[in-house]
């Protein structure tokens, strides 16, 4: 049985590489937002090996790829946008400390007026976390336990913790996110125990591209543990190709998606601005 929903769609500007020039992401914010896209995203690393081990495969980037810190970059365009909500997708809590994560994203909130979106990831650069002094296996935990923390900051503004990774007396953290409770946390994740998790923790599941056929499978996955969890409301984002067909799209509402994120990673900035307007022309 499918599920009927109104899909948003998103767009997906990655922040590195071509896409790390602040006159080409803001211009596509401002025509992305003005089109009237739901949401943008911009992905986030902080720092690779100098030497990329081959066991990561064909990665998209080099260690000299410039790469914009999300938060920044994000505040940056909350200025030149009016509507549209700017997120990370996704954040590697797993390399920060959650009472800093907690200020970052309020602080998007407040001056967007209310319009941060947030993902969160684990990360899959183990040198990146060793170089930070976190053991990479405790990025699962970590994770899981920012998720707490945030929660309780962003739903009165204090907390205190004793937990695994992070244990601190009663803190403050004003100003609370203009969002009741904070922006809706949505989980980045690929395996199935990933995909449990999601549904275990997040607000929502926010996935990465792939073959159509496998991004469906993924989605029925999620959807379904989300389901047996009681999260009627579990957001459900999905990433594909900016040109994404209005049959395929078709698919992925059907399948209980409730936002589809068009990849926009490369390209002059004419171009972009022209592939956003097609988009939106033949999907909304």
């Amino acid at each position: 049985m499918t599920r009927e929903n109104v899909m948003q769609y998103g767009v997906v500007l990655a922040g590195y590489g071509e896409m790390a020039d602040p006159e080409k992401l803001r211009r596509a914010a401002r025509r992305a937002d003005e089109l009237g896209f739901h949401s943008l995203w911009l992905y986030d690393h902080v720092s690779f090996p100098a030497i990329i081990p081959e066991v990561y495969g064909k990665i998209a980037f080099t260690p000299e790829t410039p790469f914009l810190d999300p938060m920044a970059t994000l505040a940056f365009l909350a200025a030149e946008t009016r509507q549209i909500r700017l997120g990370p997708g996704v954040l590697l809590v797993g390399l920060r400390h959650p009472l800093q994560v907690a200020k970052s994203v309020a602080t998007l909130d407040v001056i967007s007026g209310g319009r941060a979106a947030f993902g969160v990831g684990l990360g899959w650069v183990a040198e990146e976390f060793e170089a930070m002094g976190i053991p990479f296996r405790a990025r699962v935990g970590r994770m899981r336990e920012s998720v707490e923390i945030l929660r309780m900051l962003w739903a009165g503004g204090r907390c205190s913790y004793q937990g695994r990774h992070f244990s601190f007396p009663e803190m403050t953290s004003f100003p609370v996110p203009v969002q009741a409770g904070g922006p809706p946390i949505l989980v980045g994740a690929f395996a199935e125990p990933a995909l449990r998790r999601a549904a275990e923790i997040g607000d929502g599941w926010l996935g990465a591209g792939g073959p159509v056929e496998k991004v469906l499978r993924r989605l029925e996955k999620v959807r379904g543990f989300a389901d047996a969890a009681g999260k009627r409301n579990f957001e459900l984002s999905v990433s594909t190709e900016s040109g994404v067909s209005r049959e395929v799209a078709a698919r992925f509402r059907d399948a209980g998606a409730t936002q589809l994120c068009l990849n926009f990673t490369t390209g002059e900035t004419a171009e972009i601005e022209r592939q956003l307007e097609e988009a939106a022309g033949r999907l909304f």
